[in-house]
């Protein structure tokens, strides 16, 4: 899953992952393809006199310029403070998409009763699958490989008679004293498919195979 060069083509997609205060970070995440590339946490000053959510707008804008990305193809926490920054951001003119993690899913069972208990337990099972079935790439010299891990591999999950739950973002927080910030934007930018013509650059992996030279390969 760990790839050496950046793919060639693809569709580019970011996810965007909004904070405000204390130790939290806002972390732009940016794909190419099936390819995470990309890990960015924006400049903000947050003494200045305007708008955190406008001043992160002013940010995702600039990175959306630079990697030539569309708004069609951003994704963004709608929940707290990210519902201001999407506001923000359409004040604008830039219609980007809301991304609400505690939204039902529409993946059910034949009897209609759903697989998972909300969009952010659907979104972390299937990005699981995908990295373990080789679908899912990052480019090996990703910035913040090391705290994207420890994000992912600090979520617990359960399984009930009928669904796959996901530990909450809240009750992580309480739990880790931080939030997974890297790991959100990471699966708000994720795509489940991969539009045709985007490079396939490695086949084949697992989380494991992803994590078990940690500390010689981020």
């Amino acid at each position: 899953m760990l790839v050496e060069n950046l793919p060639k083509s693809g569709l580019k997609t970011i996810g965007v992952d909004v904070s405000r205060e204390g130790s939290d970070k806002t972390v732009f995440s940016l794909f190419i393809g099936d390819s995470l590339t990309d890990l960015f946490i924006p400049d903000i000053d947050r003494s200045d006199t305007a708008p955190i959510s406008d001043l992160i707008a002013d940010e995702l804008i600039l990175y959306m310029k630079k990697n030539d990305v569309g708004y069609r193809s951003v994704w963004i926490d709608a929940v707290g403070n990210g519902g201001g920054v999407v506001d923000s951001m359409r004040r604008r003119g830039y219609f980007v998409n809301s991304f609400k993690s505690g939204e039902k899913t529409t993946d059910l069972h034949e009897d209609g009763t759903p697989k998972y208990d909300m969009l952010r337990s659907e979104r972390y099972s299937k990005m699981a699958q995908s990295g373990q079935q080789g679908t899912l790439k990052i480019w090996r010299h990703c910035p913040f490989l090391e705290e994207l891990r420890r994000d992912l591999l600090a979520h617990t999950y359960e399984v009930t008679d009928k669904q796959f739950i996901v530990e909450s973002k809240s009750k992580m927080k309480k739990r880790l004293g931080r939030s997974p910030d890297f790991s959100d934007a990471v699966v708000m930018g994720w795509r489940e498919a991969v539009p045709e013509g985007a490079n396939e650059i490695s086949t084949g992996g697992s989380w494991d195979d992803l994590y078990k030279d940690s500390d010689e390969d981020f």
